[in-house]
C-alpha cells in the first residue's frame, strides 16, 4: 500500500469508529464493491490533507456480536486507497438508529437497546 517502503501503520487494515466523520471510508480496493464514480472535486479532508476519493460503493465487514462473529454491509463508502485507515462514520450509523455507548464499548439500537456489535480500543483509538 505504501510506496515509500514504510512499515504499514497498525490501523491501516482496521475499521475504526469515528464520531466526527460524516463519510464511511475504505482504503482497500479488494474489500470494496464498486457502485459509481465520483465527481472530479470529491475529496476527503483529514488533518489538513486532501485525499482524492476514487469511487463510492459498499463494503461488508466482520463484526463481533452477542452471538459471535457476523457480517455487516456498509453502504455509500468512499474508496480512498491512500487513507491511513478505514472509517465507520458514527453520524451515518446514528442516522440508522445505531448509537455508541463508550462506557460499554458497544454499538446498539436506541429503539430496542439491542447490542449490534462490540467495539474495542486499539492503538489509542
Amino acid at each position: 500500500m505504501f510506496s515509500t517502503g514504510q512499515i504499514p501503520f497498525k490501523l491501516q487494515n482496521t475499521w475504526i469508529l469515528d464520531p466526527s466523520a460524516n463519510t464511511h471510508v475504505c482504503n482497500n480496493k479488494e474489500d470494496f464493491t464498486f457502485l459509481y464514480l465520483v465527481a472530479e472535486d470529491d475529496y476527503l479532508i483529514a488533518g489538513g490533507n486532501f485525499i482524492k476519493i476514487q469511487a463510492y460503493g459498499t463494503v461488508t465487514i466482520t463484526i463481533n456480536t452477542p452471538t459471535g462473529k457476523s457480517k455487516m454491509k456498509l453502504s455509500y463508502i468512499a474508496l480512498a486507497p491512500t487513507f491511513f485507515t478505514n472509517i465507520v462514520a458514527l453520524s451515518r450509523a446514528t442516522n440508522n438508529d445505531i448509537h455508541f455507548d463508550l462506557g460499554r464499548n458497544v454499538l446498539y439500537r436506541l429503539a430496542t437497546s439491542e447490542t449490534v456489535c462490540y467495539a474495542k480500543r486499539l492503538g489509542g483509538h
